[in-house]
């Protein structure tokens, strides 16, 4: 800190020799400076520049409260300098008194508002304070009364700004910043911060990357750059920036945080997470950190560390409702929790009950039903949706498609032309989405999201819709109040299933789902890859978290059995080294060597993955958590899948694909049955032989891909359950 004034200490211009010998010593001997100025100010209590000059020096040796009474005394004799308000308000800051420091910095922009760095001073204590709207106004009041043009000012202001939302105004106020500083780090960085949160990412980009290039030393910048290019495409730029923002500051959150983003997305959950551990170490409060590195563990299939990670994000931030979403996706995977276990934890539901529900509309000839997800994309819920906006019935509803997702592809276009309303609601916030329904008087809402991956809860806690209903991509209870129904079968949840759902259960009366089939036509393989090989395959496409210790007591115990056979797993994280390291030790424990596992990553190309498939004699469904599209892939390749009939929706879905494919017998009651029909498949060559020519023509004369008439079951369903609503 600076006094502004920097007068003699006499009329006369003459210093005294008290007074000089004091500044002499500021440099030599701090003890004998303190106390030639306390002997001097003890002559000449009257002296108020010497006041100021005194507790400024108090100030930088951290004597704060020895400095602040320097600054009283100095402005009871001087109460007209804005200088010594502002230092005296950093002072009170020093001392944790913010609505003292306040007062000083409001005294300083009264007197002097032509001063900017006075009126930045109180425009940032405002803010800092929560009083927003106030900052605003000073803000605004003050950049007209300043001649100077403050750019310090302006940044003060566009803070305010867009703490409260207003980022397009925000982004004006960085302009007027830039323009009286264009080269200024600090500005160009929080515009391109402006930009980056308006979606505008490569404005974005050439503002961080003019941050670098200024000053290359700042750990910050480079961390916004990584971000950037992260959101640009550049992933290895993004790399290389995020790792000099590390090493410039090994301690800075927010690089450790985008590093471990990056990798997560790139399919390296073990190297993501050690970077969330090091954001968390830095900054506990980091709630994305917590949240995604509890993600990485449920994909690592540490199920329980993950929700210790997302209890600690909810302790932090107890209405954090995508840790609280991510926790029940997790619970999912546990065998060793029960139904009812599960379900207990949607008494914990964060968010207090929306605004009125809207009541039942006057009639319509159609009925508006619209569709929530944010994977109309190529997505596995994409193909279970395809068919039913394929074969609605237009003559009885009017379809809408509300798309949360930030991207599309060739599916979307498919599903968009499908539609009789397509919104793009990725760019929506909640109460935007909220307002769009209720113009749209949508009928029946229904979620195809439940707590997976761009999931729109808070949309359905609002209620914008008479009758909601959550179906096909959440396998469990929504545990959301204003959730009215949920759509099943009676094979997935047979009558000891309505306790644990908060909702009423729906149930249709032959299969809850319906297949579309790939987008691509791959041919099966006439030969069974047993035949070719001279050893069975099983195999698992299903995600990571799936693999329970069960499955793989139950995996090693087969594998034990067939000493020649071994196990195809695929899935993301197996990309991640660290990943197929743990995966090789949790079979050894089981007496299962490496040689046995054929582990594979992701493959994007659907024609590549469908392959995979001829290269698998028997597919294994996992359990407590079924697979569905991994399931039905396998059987449209050729593959039989053996199941297991589990306690809950999750762990019935084997079953109930199976069944409306009319080979109920695959899904075993128990694990022996489990393993028992795995061999038996295996070791029936002249079976695997039929199934490859015959599963795929079975598969497509079933329920499982009738979409006129799953439509019309859904129809009948959802139209019921609306006519039963007030």
């Amino acid at each position: 800190m600076r006094v502004a004034d920097s007068g003699t200490a006499t009329d006369s211009g003459k210093i005294p020799a008290a007074l000089a010998n004091a500044r002499r010593a500021l440099a030599s001997d701090a003890e004998e400076a303190r106390d030639l100025f306390s002997a001097y100010l003890e002559d000449h209590p009257q002296d108020a520049q010497v006041q100021a000059e005194f507790a400024q020096w108090l100030a930088g040796t951290g004597e704060y409260q020895a400095a602040l009474d320097r600054f009283r005394r100095a402005l009871s004799r001087q109460a007209d300098n804005a200088g010594w308000y502002l230092a005296m308000g950093q002072v009170l800051e020093r001392l944790e008194n913010r609505q003292q420091a306040l007062l000083s910095y409001e005294a300083a922009a009264r007197l002097e508002p032509e001063d900017g760095k006075h009126g930045a001073a109180l425009v940032a204590m405002l803010r800092r304070l929560g009083r927003n709207e106030d900052a605003i106004q000073w803000a605004a009041a003050l950049v007209k009364r300043c001649q100077t043009r403050s750019e310090v000012l302006w940044l003060q202001y566009a803070r305010a700004l867009r703490a409260a939302g207003r980022g397009s105004d925000a982004g004006h106020a960085l302009l007027e910043t830039l323009k009286l500083a264009p080269d200024w780090p600090v500005a160009l960085s929080e515009y391109g911060d402006t930009l980056a949160a308006q979606g505008q990412w490569r404005d974005a980009l050439r503002m961080f990357q003019r941050a670098v290039e200024l000053n290359a030393g700042d750990a910050g910048h480079h961390c916004n750059l990584g971000l950037a290019l992260m959101n640009t495409g550049s992933r290895m730029a993004a790399e290389k920036a995020l790792q000099t923002a590390i090493a410039l500051d090994p301690k800075l959150a927010a690089a450790h945080y985008n590093y471990g983003v990056l990798c997560q997305d790139a399919d390296l959950p073990s190297v993501a997470a050690s970077h969330y551990r090091n954001a968390l170490q830095a900054d506990p409060a980091l709630r994305q950190a917590a949240n995604n590195l509890g993600n990485c563990l449920t994909d690592l299939g540490a199920l329980a560390e993950g929700r210790r990670t997302f209890k600690h994000a909810l302790r932090t931030h107890p209405n954090y409702v995508g840790a609280f979403s991510n926790l029940l996706c997790n619970l999912n995977y546990d065998a060793a929790l029960s139904p009812a276990q599960r379900f207990a934890y949607c008494e914990r539901w964060p968010l207090a009950p929306g605004p009125e529900r809207v009541s039942r509309r006057k009639r319509r000839k159609r009925v508006r039903i619209g569709y929530v997800s944010g994977d109309f994309r190529t997505h596995s819920v994409s193909y279970f949706i395809e068919p039913v906006l394929r074969h609605h019935d237009r003559e009885r509803v009017e379809v809408f498609c509300y798309s949360c997702s930030p991207t599309g592809d060739a599916r979307t276009q498919v599903l968009r032309d499908l539609s009789d309303h397509w919104r793009e609601a990725a760019v929506l916030s909640d109460s935007e989405l909220e307002k769009q329904i209720r113009e749209d008087e949508i009928d029946i809402l229904v979620d195809l999201a439940g707590h997976t991956a761009r999931n729109r809860a808070e949309v359905f806690a609002r209620a914008p819709a008479p009758l909601q209903a959550s179906w096909l991509g959440y396998p469990a209870s929504s545990c959301l109040p204003e959730m009215d129904i949920y759509i099943a079968d009676q094979r997935s949840c047979p009558a000891d299933a309505d306790g644990v759902f908060s909702e009423a259960l729906v149930r249709l009366p032959r299969t809850f789902l319906c297949y579309a089939g790939p987008s691509v036509e791959v041919p099966v393989h006439a030969v069974p890859a047993r035949e070719r090989n001279g050893f069975t395959t099983y195999g698992c496409f299903n995600s990571l978290s799936k693999i329970s210790d069960p499955v793989l007591d139950a995996w090693s115990t087969l594998l034990q059995a067939d000493a020649g056979a071994i196990l195809y797993l695929k899935n993301r994280p197996l990309k991640d080294p660290g990943v197929r390291a743990l995966v090789e030790q949790r079979f050894a424990s089981r007496g299962i060597g490496a040689q046995r596992l054929r582990l594979e990553g992701w493959q994007a190309d659907a024609t590549a993955h469908l392959a995979c498939y001829d290269e698998v004699d028997v597919a294994l469904d996992p359990f407590p958590y079924n697979g569905t599209t991994t399931t039905l892939e396998a059987l449209w390749q050729g593959v039989p899948v053996v199941a297991l009939s589990g306690d809950s929706h999750a762990g019935r879905v084997g079953l109930s694909v199976l069944t409306g494919l009319g080979r109920g017998e695959w899904a075993a009651k128990d694990i022996d049955g489990y393993v028992q029909r795995a061999r038996a498949l295996a070791a029936d060559l002249h079976t695997l032989r039929d199934l490859r020519g015959s599963l795929r023509a079975q598969l497509a004369a079933s329920e499982l891909m009738d979409g006129v008439q799953f439509s019309r079951c859904l129809e009948d369903a959802l139209l019921e359950a609306l006519g039963e609503r007030p």
